[in-house]
């Protein structure tokens, strides 16, 4: 059974909303720990510095909630760890060390990266190459401020670079930096047809992460669901993450267009559907829910 500080909230549902709703709306579901998205209006980073994280920082600490990971803006943003130019390359490296630094200036040991995107006419032993080389500079960044790099498999709609398994290895090897590691986003696993047994026999105890929410099985959508709104087998998952002792967090990247007009109404489900299947049950412990 999962532990309920396994389980990560995360403000990117929320960007429409204050920051301080969705503080609220995380510790009355009962969740403690976050992944920050820092992406605006909740944070501003750019090739610049970064801003407004201690601000952010005594907010959390209001909510007895605990920042366990953050990632930065990139795929719709023009900053990006996959274009094949150096010099835009060079811009997204001074964006994205910001963004490292202020994930450890929020407490958060693991910092979500991605493949980016290259040129799709670009052949992948190609595109790989541009991504590699950003993530091994900023593999010395992240080890100056403590902080491992957990990269983020997409989907095929979303990238022609880590969109498989195969290929999300290959980028790591290429990289060449200790302080990146793998995580598995469970909507893109299942879009590529493989499983997180494969993950976890590929990758063993360096799959140190997860964006880990409902999807569809046959219908490939980006779309990421709450629970019980797809048909990904989640008991069967959580076994597979017992059998390979997974300690890592499962942040809820709830990501769908319905869920904005009632982030609190979507947490809260999500919630509920993860206690009644596979979080353990705490004594004592009587937050249930939202509302």
């Amino acid at each position: 059974m999962l532990k309920r500080e396994q389980i990560a909230g995360m403000n990117q549902m929320y960007r429409f909303y204050s920051f301080e709703y969705f503080l609220s709306c995380m510790e009355a579901t009962g969740i403690r720990s976050l992944e920050l998205w820092l992406g605006s209006p909740h944070f501003w980073i750019d090739t610049i510095g970064y801003f407004q994280c201690l601000e952010k920082k005594k907010q959390i600490c209001g909510h007895r909630l605990k920042v366990v990971s953050a990632c930065v803006p990139s795929m719709a943003y023009q900053y990006q760890y996959g274009h094949g130019n150096k010099e835009y390359r060079d811009k997204s490296f001074l964006f994205f060390s910001n963004g490292i630094k202020a994930a450890a200036a929020m407490g958060a040991r693991i910092a979500v990266v991605n493949s980016g995107c290259c040129e799709l006419d670009i052949p992948f032993e190609e595109a790989v190459k541009g991504p590699a080389e950003l993530l091994h500079r900023l593999g010395r960044v992240a080890g100056q401020e403590g902080v491992t790099m957990a990269i983020e498999s997409l989907t095929a709609d979303e990238t022609n670079i880590a969109d498989s398994l195969a290929h999300t290895r290959e980028l790591i090897r290429q990289a060449d930096t200790p302080n990146l590691k793998a995580m598995a986003d469970t909507v893109a696993v299942y879009a590529a047809e493989e499983t997180l047994e494969e993950w976890f026999q590929a990758f063993g105890k360096d799959l140190i992460h997860m964006h880990f929410i409902d999807g569809f099985m046959k219908k490939r959508t980006y779309d990421h669901l709450v629970w019980g709104d797809g048909d990904f087998p989640l008991a069967e998952m959580v076994q597979c993450m017992e059998k390979y002792e997974y300690a890592g967090y499962l942040t809820q990247e709830l990501e769908y267009e319905a869920y904005y007009g009632d982030p609190v109404e979507a947490e809260r489900k999500n919630w509920k559907a993860l206690s009644d299947t596979v979080l353990c049950k705490e004594s004592g412990d009587t937050r249930s829910g939202v509302g």
